[in-house]
This record gives structure tokens, C-alpha cells and sequence, in this order.
């Protein structure tokens, strides 16, 4: 019999509703920085801003993916955007022929020698 193990079981103690203690210090930092762009900025702009990061600002402290709230997941996606990343091209596409190459002839090895040392010397001379 297999038994459901919770995830996520750490709890945060709530202030009021769905509002944490750090969602709230982050909601002061934001709307402090809203105070400093209302002043310093020109009216439209601020309000353009405003429309654009606000929807973005409520989604992320009360939307959750998989249980998790969207705040946590924002360090994840930057280090993700920022970091390098590997493209690996495997060529099997239903768009490539196949194409069946001639084998070269092989050149026998001459006796004597060790296997090391003689595919060295193919290797130096190019013949293969």
C-alpha cells in the first residue's frame, strides 16, 4: 500500500487573509517604489507603468503553481533566463534523408608493431 507524502508542509504564519508576513514587507517595498515612480516620473508614464506591473504584482503574490506561490518561483526563472544554456541538435527529423555513405578501404596494419603505435601513425599521416 503506498501512502501520500505531503509536500510543501512548511506553513507561514498569516497576518490577515492570504497576506504572510514577507508578502506583506514585499508590498510595502512595492508600493514604496510606486511612491518614488509617481513623483519622478511624468503622469502618463506612470500610469502605463502602472497598468503594466500591477496585474503582474497581484498575480504573483496569489497565484500558486503547483502550491507553490509565484513569488518563490521568480528566482528559478531568472537564474534559468540568465544562465547558458546547451543546444544539442540531434539530426533525426522526419525533414532529413538518410543517406548511406561508401565505405573507404580499410587499411591493413602491418604486424610487428603495436596497435597503439600504428594508429598513431594513421592518425599522423592522415590515412584513414
Amino acid at each position: 500500500m503506498q501512502f501520500v507524502v505531503p509536500k510543501f508542509i512548511e506553513r507561514e504564519m498569516k497576518i490577515f487573509g492570504p497576506v504572510t508576513m514577507k508578502v506583506f514587507m514585499i508590498c510595502l517595498v512595492f508600493v514604496g517604489i510606486l511612491i518614488l515612480l509617481y513623483f519622478n516620473l511624468p503622469r502618463k508614464t506612470f500610469y502605463i507603468v502602472l497598468a503594466i506591473v500591477l496585474p503582474l504584482f497581484f498575480a504573483s503574490f496569489f497565484l500558486k503553481v503547483d502550491g507553490i506561490p509565484l513569488y518563490q518561483l521568480y528566482p528559478s526563472l531568472f537564474s534559468f533566463l540568465l544562465s547558458p544554456k546547451v543546444f544539442v541538435w540531434k539530426g533525426r527529423g522526419k525533414f532529413f534523408k538518410e543517406i548511406k555513405l561508401k565505405r573507404k578501404r580499410e587499411i591493413p596494419l602491418k604486424k610487428g608493431k603495436s596497435k597503439l603505435k600504428q594508429t598513431q601513425i594513421l592518425l599522423q599521416t592522415k590515412r584513414g
